[in-house]
């Protein structure tokens, strides 16, 4: 049986040259794309690239841009040879307008004050409105999704994100959402209280039975519960809150409490003040030897 093996060598890339450049430097594009001179290369890695390039510009709000490479040989015998990366720009995105499609729950002007990527207005020369850049418009997305979901709308999606525009012109950006059903707490558990009663517990609690579930409000919720039991000492305390589902848009909510053993304070150590005297900082301190350790006070000194 005869076998045949074929073997392609890689290039050894000597130069690389970036034309079409105009908006951000050759110089920043070169560090970006990390491909090393007097080093081997593959078809993977021009492409990957390529691809950084056209990312380093869509990140300025260059959505048009596009980008080409293709490789020169020098030294055909060595295996030598330049890699040319040759750039488009197009032109950079400008916002006249943003709007939303399936938002029957919040109007466009509640969903636009999440985002910081605004339209085009009188004053945009100044406060740089107007402007798109796709990292920022990502953040954005992020921000409204977070905010229907601390609303209870959970499984909320931005279903698209079209861009139209004219010509050299101002495009407009329209957001489309699917909200889906808000979420209401079926149930509040409460396990693990010894040292207080789940009475008290409850009246620290905004987010009752009833009430519209929101991630932001249970984070809160265990935040009050936490200071509760650090003004008492206890520092130790671990609060694993948890929302379950329970059935159609119902939720429990369960707060598992470890309380631990309740702190005192010791001694108060200084440390690093050069400037001013022990006593003076001691004064402002609100804690002292042999109290409760007070977390909320310690936090506040």
């Amino acid at each position: 049986m005869k076998v045949t093996v074929a073997v392609q060598t890689r290039s050894i890339v000597r130069e690389i040259e970036i034309n079409g450049a105009e908006r951000i430097k050759a110089k920043r594009l070169r560090k970006e794309i990390k491909l090393k001179l007097n080093q081997p290369v593959n078809e993977e890695q021009l492409e990957e690239a390529r691809q950084k390039i056209i990312e380093v510009y869509q990140a300025k709000g260059f959505t048009d841009i596009d980008v080409k490479y293709r490789v020169d040989a020098i030294d055909e015998k060595r295996g030598t040879s330049r890699v040319v990366y040759t750039i488009n720009e197009g032109v950079k995105g400008a916002v006249r307008r943003i709007r939303f499609e399936g938002n029957e729950h919040f109007s466009e002007r509640v969903l636009r004050k999440q985002m910081k990527t605004k339209g085009k207005t009188l004053i945009s020369f100044f406060d740089k409105s107007g402007r798109l850049e796709e990292t920022q418009l990502q953040q954005d997305l992020d921000s409204i999704r977070e905010w229907y979901q601390n609303h209870g709308y959970i499984d909320v999606e931005i279903k698209d994100v079209r861009r139209e525009r004219s010509e050299n012109g101002p495009m407009i950006i329209t957001i489309v959402i699917a909200e889906g059903p808000q979420y209401h707490v079926n149930k509040v558990l409460i396990s693990g209280e010894k040292v207080t009663t789940e009475e008290k517990i409850r009246a620290l609690l905004k987010m009752k039975e009833g009430s519209v579930y929101s991630p932001k409000a249970l984070h809160d919720d265990a935040k009050a519960l936490a200071d509760a039991y650090g003004s008492g000492g206890y520092v130790d305390l671990v609060i694993l809150p948890e929302g379950t589902p329970a059935g159609p848009a119902r939720v429990d909510v369960h707060y598992k409490i470890e309380e631990g053993d309740r702190s005192f304070v010791q001694r108060i150590n200084i440390a690093g003040n050069t400037r001013t005297k022990d006593k003076v900082i001691r004064r402002e301190v609100l804690v002292a030897p042999g109290d409760v350790f007070n977390t909320v006070r310690v936090d506040t000194t």
